[in-house]
């Protein structure tokens, strides 16, 4: 059985068996292409304040997490919108 490393490029692996019973060992290889599979987005998380007075900004920040267990920032490339919830005060 072949565990495949992580690779940052398509890289060929050998695969090798051998095998001895009561004469000469015998020998055999395969080649083997370990493909270099890009991380797909798995989640992402907004952090920011959780307030802003009228009139002001706040700034926010997207963090994604990929299917490699690695983040990063992925601010500048989320399409970002907002809504604004009105509250049910005085009914």
């Amino acid at each position: 059985m072949l565990t495949a490393p992580s690779v940052t490029a398509n890289q060929t692996a050998t695969v090798t068996a051998s095998y001895a019973s009561g004469g000469p060992t015998r020998t055999n290889s395969v080649s083997v292409t370990v493909v270099n599979v890009a991380a797909t987005l798995s989640g992402i998380a907004v952090t920011g304040p959780s307030s802003v007075n009228e009139g002001a900004t706040g700034s926010y920040l997207a963090t994604g997490t990929w299917s490699d267990g690695t983040t990063s920032n992925v601010t500048s490339l989320a399409t970002w919108s907002t809504t604004l919830v009105r509250s049910a005060a005085g009914c």
